[in-house]
């Protein structure tokens, strides 16, 4: 509790953060088979709010992940033979250490990539710790299907040959892959971590996490507790190791690199792209996943209650990593009935916010990661003006005006709404895109600058004159990771989440997850694997089938109840 106060306490604690005040090395190393090693090379980890160097964060080069990976293939072998149960107590042991360390990990995500504090000590580091537990209970009760089958003849012979009744026992096992790639994202690199560490792990596979070199300090933490847990001797080393480094070394490396047999990836669609064209270019048939762009579309009813909405449009888009999640509103498509109503609630809201030091409690909105985050944003609305947008909220000049001159050098956007932008289907009766090919008004590669992704404190307000229109706005841009739909007629809620082309949808409320669910992207947000459940084990891990004849049957087994167990 010290610790967190003294982060409270204003800018003197501010100006004093570096890694060493966090607890962590001036230096982030990687961590390849259980040992903190030093690359070749460094870069300057600065703070989001001040533009301060905080520390130094190692930039690796292919040497250092080959290294990792010939560790990595070595430890799983002995880690692969763990039985699943010895496994998840593993998993069950980091999220207590994690929850133990929750004071650490909620002020470096704050100081890493400006998180307010109030959100990353709040319900997003026990999300990390549910993944962990989640994952541990699923992979134990997994059981692969079994059967029984019955035959009078195999497939040598012919209909009508004398033969014997036989009988074959099949069933289904899992096994781990190997080596798997995990490429961690500047937004929210714990959770993006975890989310995919935690099935890895529980499938036997031995890990490579590509760090991001943006936002360093969680993911070495992280590091600092499975060292723990080496040292420990729980998890032998080289089963988890992280790598620090560009996505053109590191990820490109994951993904040529034939020991490597699966590698997962949330980021830009230019990165994944890459990651693809690597894998196929090495001959390399591995498994990828890939959770990649967004333009996160609010479809708005005329019987959605507006008071409701409110407080959930203002967190989506803004206090939530000053709009830089995946999941952040980005569009809000207004049926015209309410429009004005919502506006009325809605631009004031966003005008109260309080921008400055994501330590500070009082704050709504810290910076953005980086400057070339805050440059993307100023492009992108020059380009939404140019197109006819008004800013309701913000404003060119002092869009990127700091706070406080204490501040000056932070990476600063304020929050901005641009609109009414209006949406008229002028031919083709398309719905899944418009593209140019179905005959619509819309092709993706000359697209409406509200329908592309803005990862940032940017909201585009879209005004349709009924709810067909508002479901082609929302669906045409190129992404499909998620949507929301607010509606009190739930005819229209189900019909709207029915025709949105995206891989979840909420219905009058945002980011309620259940982990069991698939998640993953339509479109360009993704190649069509899912997250979650068993979506999560049939991804990080092989089948195999196996067939067994029965030869000793001195009974008829079809007359008795035979039950046989695939595992243990």
């Amino acid at each position: 509790m010290k610790l967190l106060l003294l982060c409270l306490s204003g800018v003197a604690a501010r100006d004093a953060t570096t890694h060493e005040t966090l607890g962590l090395p001036m230096t982030l190393t990687n961590y390849i088979d259980g040992e903190f090693r030093e690359a070749g090379t460094t870069e300057a980890n600065r703070n989001p709010a001040t533009g301060e160097v905080i520390g130094q964060v190692a930039v690796s080069s292919r040497a250092d992940v080959e290294e990792a990976i010939s560790v990595a293939k070595k430890a799983q072998d002995v880690w692969g033979s763990y039985p699943v149960q010895a496994r998840a107590r593993v998993l069950e042991e980091l999220a207590d250490r994690l929850e133990a360390k929750a004071e650490l990990f909620s002020k470096a995500e704050s100081v890493d990539m400006g998180k307010v504090l109030a959100s990353s000590a709040g319900d997003d580091l026990k999300r990390q710790v549910r993944n962990l537990r989640y994952h541990a209970a699923t992979a134990v009760a997994d059981r692969p299907v079994s059967s029984l089958v019955e035959t009078d003849r195999t497939f040598e012979q012919r209909p009508g040959d004398d033969a014997p009744q036989r009988h074959f026992l099949n069933y289904a096992s899992r096994y781990p892959i190997g080596v798997v790639g995990i490429i961690a994202h500047w937004s929210r690199p714990l959770h993006q971590t975890v989310w995919r560490l935690a099935p890895a792990l529980a499938c036997g596979n031995a890990v490579i996490v590509k760090a991001p070199t943006v936002t360093p300090l969680t993911t070495f933490a992280l590091a600092q507790v499975i060292d723990d847990l080496v040292k420990a001797g729980k998890i032998p080393a080289g089963v988890v190791n992280f790598v620090f480094g560009s996505g053109e070394v590191v990820g490109q490396t994951l993904a040529s690199h034939r020991a490597v047999g699966a590698v997962a990836m949330v980021g830009g669609n230019t990165a994944a792209a890459k990651i693809q064209l690597a894998a196929a270019a090495a001959g390399s048939m591995k498994k990828l996943k890939f959770d990649v762009g967004n333009n996160h579309a609010v479809v708005v009813d005329e019987a959605a209650d507006l008071d409701a909405l409110l407080p959930v449009a203002v967190t989506a888009a803004f206090k939530c990593d000053a709009g830089q999640r995946a999941h952040s509103t980005q569009t809000l498509v207004l049926h015209a009935a309410i429009a004005d109503a919502f506006l009325d609630k809605f631009l004031p809201a966003v005008r109260a916010l309080t921008v400055g030091d994501p330590l500070d409690v009082s704050i709504d909105v810290g910076p953005l990661v980086s400057k070339d985050q805050v440059t993307l944003m100023r492009q992108g609305l020059d380009a939404l003006v140019a197109a006819g947008g008004k800013i309701l909220v913000g404003g060119i000049e002092n869009a990127t005006l700091p706070p406080s001159a204490d501040l000056a050098g932070g990476n600063w956007f304020r929050p901005t709404v641009v609109g009414p932008f209006t949406y008229e289907r002028k031919q083709g009766d398309c719905r899944r895109g418009c593209g140019a090919d179905d005959g619509g008004d819309y092709d993706y590669d000359q697209g409406k600058p509200w329908a592309d992704e803005h990862q940032g404190p940017i909201v585009k307000i879209v005004v349709v004159p009924d709810i067909e229109t508002a479901i082609h706005a929302a669906n045409a841009g190129p992404y499909g990771l998620s949507a929301s739909v607010w509606s009190q007629n739930i005819d229209t809620a189900h019909a709207v989440a029915h025709a949105i082309d995206a891989g979840y949808v909420w219905v009058n409320n945002w980011l309620a997850r259940d982990l069991a669910m698939p998640f993953g992207g339509w479109k360009e947000s993704g190649n069509g694997q899912r997250s979650g459940g068993s979506w999560d084990l049939d991804f990080y891990s092989y089948t195999k089938t196996t067939s067994i004849e029965l030869r000793q049957n001195r009974h008829d087994l079809t007359d008795k109840n035979f039950y046989v167990a695939a595992t243990a």
